[in-house]
């Protein structure tokens, strides 16, 4: 790993593989490799290592059988699934779905298949993915080199965003499916965030758990080879899947183990209810994926694939959740300029920035829902060392320091912090306790009843439940509508 940091992190002008990471660092471009470095692998005798072996099955072993489908994701064909189908039963539902068909006269069908992509594109340069930060480029022609010979276990894939601007040509090999033809975000022009990408990948390689940006959906089109798909609905983190809050942007994050890891790893301690939705995507098949639904993808063979996300009138309210918390202004000069084309959106911005305020206010009131915190913490037992006199509940100053006991205030007083949720409120008391509310007014009742099953399930096994907090009861409470 630290041979491949150092010679991939470091690039960013093409590399020439050399069968190892250490060798193409030690040897790079055409420099002769001295033969000692070509000596076969020293083999030692009476000592074994599960933690080495993990990491040589990961690096060697054949995924073609890792497909997993028993028909649970639903397929229609393009030549008899019409736009009105498609939107009232998937987009407008939030549920995924996949469509045959639709690359019917596609140039892409030939025209992306390896030879005659190196025929055209073998000299030029295209992103790869890369867990570091760092762009990392590497010519058509030394990437299909480096996944003739690799043995990494997670290996590079090309999964490059602007191969629309600088090859545009490629653009013109295939077509956006009629599904997914209306784009808002097609209003910003130049400021647009990434929205499009060329795949290419080998087997074993693939996209780790993941949310598409700004909650937009996606669709994904595959021209060869064979991709293993794994979904979990809104608001269910994949098991195995640490989701945090960033402390310098307020942005949630996640980090997630490889695909290939998570599968061999954290999925055979599933039970069945808790796997998530799955399906093989087959050659000419693509794959919609709703914006919020977790999903993850494993290449099973050499893959080449095209995807591209977008923002349309079913998803408009998610994306805008999403993009007001932008400090940059993203979301008022997305709205500006979207209705200047669509001027009969003014009402529903208006609507939704009402909401939205309101229930940032509502919620954010720490003296108004102190009781009801104090309530819920004493119908359900929860100790927090202090007299019914000396537990007035106070919202934490985040200028303020504390070296005594983490849930106390400055002067003695129980701490609670409050988040800005945006629909259900959320407290921390002190540095134990989490009591979240759910509202009837913004349809708390689903997330309620899906996030409780959730902690049930949680509860029956013993490996989520050791990395998971602990689940302590729910209830109902009778709370009244704030005074303006």
């Amino acid at each position: 790993k630290q041979w491949y940091q150092r010679r991939v992190r470091g690039n960013t002008n093409g590399i020439k593989f050399r069968g190892s990471w250490k060798l193409t660092t030690l040897f790079p471009r055409d420099k002769e490799i001295p033969e000692h470095f070509k000596a076969p692998p020293r083999r030692f005798e009476g000592i074994s290592s599960l933690f080495l072996y993990k990491k040589w099955y990961q690096a060697n072993v054949n995924v073609e059988s890792f497909g997993n489908d028993l028909g649970l994701l639903e397929r229609k064909s393009a030549n008899n699934f019409s736009v009105q189908d498609f939107i009232e039963n998937y987009d407008f539902v939030s549920r995924p779905v996949l469509i045959t068909d639709c690359t019917n006269g596609w140039n892409a069908n030939n025209e992306w298949k390896k030879e005659k992509l190196l025929e055209r594109f073998g000299d030029t340069l295209f992103k790869v993915s890369d867990r570091g930060k760092k762009k990392v480029r590497i010519t058509l022609n030394q990437y299909f080199h480096y996944i003739s010979s690799q043995h990494d276990e997670d290996p590079l894939y090309i999964f490059d965003s602007g191969f629309g601007e600088r090859i545009p040509e490629l653009l013109k090999d295939y077509e956006i499916p009629k599904y997914f033809t209306e784009d808002y975000f097609e209003v910003l022009g130049n400021r647009r965030p990434s929205f499009r990408w060329l795949v290419i990948g080998p087997p074993r390689s693939g996209a780790s758990w993941h949310l598409d940006p700004s909650a937009t959906s996606a669709w994904n089109t595959l021209i060869s080879g064979h991709k293993r798909w794994l979904l979990y609905p809104p608001n269910f983190v994949p098991p195995g899947v640490f989701y945090f809050e960033d402390e310098d942007t307020g942005k949630m994050e996640w980090s997630s183990p490889s695909s290939l890891q998570w599968l061999l790893e954290i999925y055979p301690t599933l039970t069945d209810d808790m796997k998530p939705l799955e399906c093989i995507q087959n050659p000419g098949e693509t794959i919609f994926v709703p914006g919020g639904w977790w999903h993850m993808v494993l290449n099973l063979d050499e893959t080449v694939a095209v995807t591209q996300n977008f923002t349309n009138a079913q998803n408009l309210d998610r994306v805008c959740e999403d993009i007001i918390l932008d400090k940059n202004g993203f979301y008022e000069a997305f709205k500006e300029r979207l209705l200047r084309v669509k001027p009969n959106l003014k009402a529903g911005f208006e609507d939704f920035e009402i909401i939205y305020s309101q229930s940032l206010s509502a919620f954010d009131d720490i003296e108004f829902w102190s009781p009801h915190v104090l309530k819920v913490c004493e119908l359900h037992n929860l100790s927090i060392k202090h007299t019914k006199e000396k537990r007035k509940l106070k919202r934490a100053d985040s200028n303020s320091e504390n070296n005594g006991d983490n849930n106390l205030s400055e002067d003695g007083d129980l701490l609670v912090t409050t988040i800005e949720s945006g629909e259900n409120p959320v407290f921390f008391v002190g540095d134990k306790y989490v009591v979240k509310f759910y509202s009837q007014e913004y349809g708390g009742e689903n997330a309620f009843a899906e996030e409780s099953a959730t902690y049930h399930k949680i509860s029956q096994s013993p490996f989520l439940e050791s990395v998971c907090p602990k689940f302590l009861g729910t209830g109902k409470i009778s709370i009244p509508v704030p005074e303006e």
